[in-house]
């Protein structure tokens, strides 16, 4: 398995690990958190797909408020750590892209 695998696996381990420390003070949401992750690493992909898993994951939003499951605040929580988890691992990609050319 590539580098590039092992980094994703590594953040994706993070983003539940911080979801689930989260939770000890607010219910974040975790659905919106891995698909807003799962979104922005696609994208560089293949942007079409990229933006329909990002429209997605608005609808899962939608769903966990209409369900009652969570508050605005609470799936707001979880996009905002779906995003930061994989701007991170974009900024550890391009530095590991980085030391590679040294």
């Amino acid at each position: 398995m590539s580098t590039y695998r092992y980094e994703f696996l590594l953040f994706a381990l993070l983003l539940l690990i911080v979801s689930y420390l989260v939770n000890f003070f607010i219910k974040c949401s975790g659905h919106v958190s891995l698909t807003i992750y799962l979104a922005f690493f696609i994208m560089p992909i293949n942007l079409m797909i990229g933006i329909i898993v990002l429209l997605f994951s608005g609808l899962i939003g939608w769903s966990r408020l209409e369900l009652k499951r969570h508050t605005l605040k609470e799936v707001y929580t979880g996009a905002v750590i779906g995003f930061t988890m994989e701007k991170d691992f974009i900024k550890v990609e391009r530095f590991s892209e980085f030391l590679g050319t040294i």
